[in-house]
């Protein structure tokens, strides 16, 4: 399949048809099951306990359809690449230099694009051919603005614990008191555990104007500016296209530091550390 980075003045980007037709039926099983939730609220001999477990599930399920609805929406377009700039479906084409932001949302399954006012351009999703190629195509062509220190970057946590969370506390809702207290104890702990892990494992980058700070929960690093020697980016190609980017943090006297996993894109983050580097250094040299 080729990819964006051999780009042609322009190519066009599909979603599959099946994917579609599974979310529709997701859509709609998803509905089914919250209106049948709901429906059983007025069946005789349901109690306020029981009301409350059917409103829960009923929730659950309208959450599956309207995001399984959205997922339908974003697929009915297409991606079109240019040299010159990027647009979805039948849009007109937006320059490269207005393309200033992404969101990377893996628990969401999509990486929106927003221009320079804010607009969101485009909301991809896995399911679209070379998605992986497509996505590092406009990262690496998108024009961030980057930000001043201080500042805050978001990078990528894994979200791996998320779905036996979410399943432990269903399981936990549906067991209910009734049945003894131990159950739906046992549940409702392990889902708050993996809450827990994944707020130890929350990921973030804090620039300032004399260091970084990288952040993982309660842990944290610091690197002064004077201990850097040079920031830039390194890629290492993935499989099913594109490159995965890291940050490269090179120190004087020990072991560089590799950062990937930006929410924004690895080029925003470069564009936010490399120039408050580079300025504390100038700085320095001043004051020297």
């Amino acid at each position: 399949m080729p990819q964006p980075e051999t780009q042609p003045s322009e190519r066009t980007y599909r979603y599959s048809a099946r994917s579609r037709w599974t979310y529709r039926a997701a859509a709609l099983a998803g509905g089914l099951m919250a209106a049948g939730a709901i429906a059983l609220q007025f069946a005789p001999g349901v109690d306020a306990v029981e009301r409350g477990q059917l409103l829960i599930f009923a929730a659950v399920f309208a959450g599956v359809a309207v995001h399984a609805a959205a997922a339908v929406r974003s697929m009915r377009g297409v991606v079109r690449l240019g040299k010159a700039g990027l647009a979805g479906g039948a849009g007109e084409l937006v320059p490269w230099s207005d393309v200033v932001r992404v969101e990377i949302q893996p628990f969401r399954q999509r990486m929106n694009v927003f221009d320079v006012r804010g607009r969101r351009l485009l909301s991809l999703r896995p399911e679209l051919e070379a998605f992986a190629a497509v996505q590092s195509y406009i990262v690496e062509h998108m024009q961030p603005r980057g930000c001043p220190p201080p500042c805050r970057i978001p990078l990528l946590s894994p979200f791996a614990g998320a779905p036996i969370a979410i399943f432990s506390a269903l399981l936990a809702v549906w067991i209910g008191p009734r049945r003894g207290l131990l159950p739906p104890a046992v549940f409702g702990g392990v889902s708050l555990l993996l809450a827990a892990l994944y707020l130890a494992r929350r990921r973030w980058i804090d620039v300032l104007p004399d260091r970084v700070v990288l952040r993982q929960g309660w842990r944290s690093f610091t690197v002064p500016y004077r201990e850097i020697s040079a920031v830039h980016v390194q890629a290492q190609p993935r499989q099913g296209g594109g490159a995965l980017h890291y940050v490269v943090l090179e120190r004087m006297g020990a072991d560089a530091i590799p950062v990937a996993g930006f929410r924004h894109g690895y080029h925003d983050a470069f564009r936010s550390i490399e120039p408050a580097w580079r300025a504390a250094a100038h700085s320095a040299a001043a004051r020297g």
